[in-house]
Order: C-alpha cells, then sequence, then structure tokens
C-alpha cells in the first residue's frame, strides 16, 4: 500500500472510531499528514447539539516510553496555558499505564486499537481504556531464507530428514539450532 493511502486509511481509522460515538454528530481533521499519521493540525469535533469543540492534533505512530509521555503531558499543558485548544494524541497504541498518566494530566488521545479518553468541555466523555494491541503469531510471519534451505533440502533429498542436526546445518548453511527447530 502506498505511503499516502496508507496515511488516509489510518486517519480515517481515527475519524471513523470519533463518528461511532453517540454524541458526535461530524469530524474532521485540518492539517498534514506524513508517515501514515495525522501530522500536526486541528481536529474539529461538532456534537450533536452542532457545539463546536477544537482539538491540537499531535500523532504518535511508535510507543509512547515514560519519557516521551513526560514530553507530550508538559507541552500540552504549555499549549493549554497558552490559550490554545486541548490537545489529542492520535496514536498507534497507548497502553494503559501511559493512558491513566495521560487521564491524570487531562490529555485527550486515542489509539489504533480502541483506547481512549475524549472530553468535550463539561458536556461530554468517553474513556476506553485496557484493550490491548494485537501481538504478532508466527503465522504472520513470513518464510524465512534459513526455512527455504531447509525446505528445498527435504524436498530434493527426503533422507536428510532423519540426519543429524549438525549435518543439516553443514549443508544448508543455517545454524544448527535454526536447523533443529525446522525439522
Amino acid at each position: 500500500m502506498k505511503a499516502s493511502n496508507l496515511m488516509s486509511v489510518r486517519l480515517g481509522s481515527f475519524i471513523a472510531a470519533l463518528k461511532l460515538l453517540p454524541f458526535i454528530r461530524d469530524v474532521r481533521f485540518q492539517g498534514a499528514s506524513e508517515n501514515g499519521m495525522p501530522g500536526e493540525g486541528v481536529l474539529a469535533i461538532i456534537d450533536r447539539e452542532k457545539r463546536p469543540f477544537e482539538f491540537r492534533v499531535q500523532a504518535k505512530p511508535s510507543y509512547l516510553d515514560r519519557t516521551s509521555t513526560n514530553a507530550v503531558i508538559a507541552e500540552a499543558q504549555f499549549a493549554e496555558h497558552q490559550g490554545r485548544p486541548p490537545t489529542l494524541i492520535l496514536a498507534r497504541y497507548i497502553p494503559a499505564p501511559t493512558g491513566e498518566r495521560l487521564m491524570g494530566a487531562n490529555v485527550n488521545f486515542m489509539d489504533l486499537v480502541g483506547n481512549m479518553h475524549l472530553v468535550l468541555g463539561t458536556h461530554y466523555g468517553r474513556t476506553m481504556l485496557g484493550r490491548q494491541e494485537p501481538q504478532k503469531t508466527a503465522e504472520h510471519r513470513g518464510v524465512t531464507g534459513a526455512q527455504l534451505r531447509l525446505l528445498f533440502l527435504f524436498a530434493t533429498r527426503p533422507e536428510s530428514a532423519a540426519w543429524p542436526v549438525r549435518d543439516l546445518a553443514v549443508q544448508t548453511g543455517v545454524s544448527k539450532s535454526k536447523a533443529a527447530d525446522e525439522r
């Protein structure tokens, strides 16, 4: 998928999730996108009573560790002190402890897994926290070069299935542990 298509898919995912909330009528993003995530910009949310709410968007496509979370909180509090709209963090994934820290600092956030904390003034709010990011399993990984070499050896020399692991490793040029795992 091209980078521009990926950008619109991720931004579209956030907007679609927001539109599913019963108190939101419309959502619009104004700003730039890069690396598949919405970049700096403004997200305008219209509630069901047609009241507008604006959020400064910060995209965080990578993991938010303690240091980056502290920086996000400090920047959001500084921006609010300057009279700018509240911050909304759009991230790939926000684990529960990070989400709790952001909530404690009154920072809105949303991730692709479905975790969110969104407050629209004193009118509406939604918090969902604790959804886990799906783990990649062996089924999702592609075939490695070592696996291909071993499979080719087994296909061309069926008797090699009974060989010692050391001989398999020497014949295919893979490590003994990889040969043992694949056999």
